[in-house]
């Protein structure tokens, strides 16, 4: 497990280009999630791997990691002023 932590320590050439290689793989991921945030769910997949877990456990893992991002959305909330509107209305219907 030591040998395999030394994998994921920052400047290690091969997991920083899977990073950003997976970073990158869509534009709408770049837009959403930081290069930080894809590295911290790739070491945890990588850990786990590292780990003995079963392969199907595994691809769980990677099928909740991409759909947590491709099901990710952004909403933004819109406040209007209703102050110092008329409305003239005869009767509710």
């Amino acid at each position: 497990m030591i040998q395999f932590t030394a994998y994921l320590k920052k400047g290690n050439e091969k997991y920083e280009q899977l990073s950003k290689q997976i970073w990158r793989k869509n534009a709408e991921w770049a837009n959403k999630f930081s290069e930080a945030y894809i590295k911290e769910k790739l070491a945890f997949l990588l850990v786990k791997a590292a780990q003995g877990d079963s392969s199907e456990m595994l691809t769980g893992y990677v099928n909740q990691f991409i759909a947590d991002l491709e099901g990710y959305t952004i909403e933004h909330t819109v406040f209007l002023p209703l102050a110092n509107i008329s409305m003239e209305v005869v009767g509710l219907h």
